[in-house]
């Protein structure tokens, strides 16, 4: 269940260029750069930046357990924030940041990135990356209505000249049915357990349904992700939003160790989409990566309202005010690498 006090999402937008259309009659307009939105909801710049905090965990264990017991101490746990946070999330620091993208906000390096929506819970913050701007006396609360205004995924669909089929939202959270779209209907949004139609698809169905979840609304990241590239093979859209929530609900419920086991499997997910794009795309020529964030002032990069957001820092781990992401380099490669990409990292 979503409660208030929520920590707005991690978002990183992965723009490739190629088009996922080739066969269609007729290209869209501006045809050649496709775009994929990951967010990552109740994300921490502690996490994000500095890997498995040592405290919170310590916190987590049964009287007299050592820490070098914990499982998730000895998967996640390194000397140095650089090494935590590559054990944590390789892909998105080895090789997203490290050879395609930027990320801004990390606080160590005195970057902040600030929010502007003054609700500070979930579908405000939703709807500010959505639109560009907060409408704090519009949207004031987490109850399902739909967006009042027209969002970026319309605007999209419309300025390239796109089906419906080819803007896609696939969220854990079965808000996103409202918070995607102002029009019902102008593109495709599949969240919740809400089942995927067309062939082919019968056991994801009855899988994502019958698979018990601990929380109202939700189903779990990993069949999130599943429909997501069900959705990539079947609509190739040019633009999908995906939507992955099991960072905030465990955190929620006081499962640290769950939580860290959410951000590597999140991180999964990023270089499989990644991977899943560059197969679809024969004529992929660059993929690159750039932090956005869940309320805030807009800045416009290439042409799509990018969003910027506060850093607040708050002690009560599962039960966030919004803390962003931000960024240093990292050094090393990866063997999960989508495509080549000319752009360079840039810190701050």
């Amino acid at each position: 269940m979503k409660t208030p006090l929520r920590n707005a999402a991690l978002a990183m937008m992965l723009v490739v260029a190629g088009s996922l259309s080739r066969g269609s009659a007729q290209a869209p307009r501006g045809a050649g750069d496709n775009v994929i939105l990951i967010t990552l909801d109740g994300a921490r710049t502690e996490e994000i930046f500095g890997g498995l905090q040592l405290d919170i965990l310590k916190s987590t264990l049964r009287e007299g357990q050592a820490v070098e017991q914990s499982p998730t101490y000895r998967q996640f746990w390194a000397e140095t924030a650089q090494a935590r946070r590559e054990k944590l999330m390789p892909f998105f620091w080895k090789t997203l940041m490290a050879e395609h993208g930027s990320i801004a906000g990390n606080p160590s390096l005195g970057s902040a990135v600030r929010l502007k929506n003054h609700h500070r819970f979930s579908y405000p913050g939703y709807a500010e990356i959505l639109l560009g701007e907060p409408h704090d006396d519009v949207i004031k609360s987490n109850a399902p209505m739909r967006n009042p205004y027209t969002t970026v995924l319309e605007e999209l669909r419309d300025r390239l000249n796109l089906e419906s089929r080819q803007v896609a939202t696939v969220g854990s959270w079965a808000r996103f049915n409202a918070i995607a779209e102002h029009t019902e209907g102008k593109t495709f949004v599949n969240a919740g357990q809400e089942p995927l139609p067309g062939p082919g698809h019968q056991l994801l169905n009855t899988l994502q349904t019958e698979t018990s979840i601990p929380w109202d609304e939700m189903r779990h990241d990993a069949f999130t992700f599943q429909v997501a590239m069900a959705v990539l093979a079947s609509n190739r859209p040019r633009v999908l939003y995906l939507a992955l929530d099991e960072t905030d609900d465990w955190a929620h419920d006081g499962r640290y160790d769950r939580v860290l086991e959410a951000y590597a499997r999140s991180d999964r997910y990023g270089c499989g989409t990644g991977w899943r794009v560059s197969l679809n795309t024969r004529d992929v020529r660059t993929f690159s990566s750039r932090p956005i964030t869940g309320a805030a002032g807009a800045r416009k990069t290439g042409g799509i309202t990018a969003r910027r957001s506060k850093a607040r820092r708050t002690s009560g781990w599962h039960s966030r005010r919004p803390e962003w992401p931000g960024g240093a380099n990292g050094n090393h490669t990866s063997r999960c690498r989508p495509v080549r990409s000319p752009r360079h990292w840039r810190d701050g």
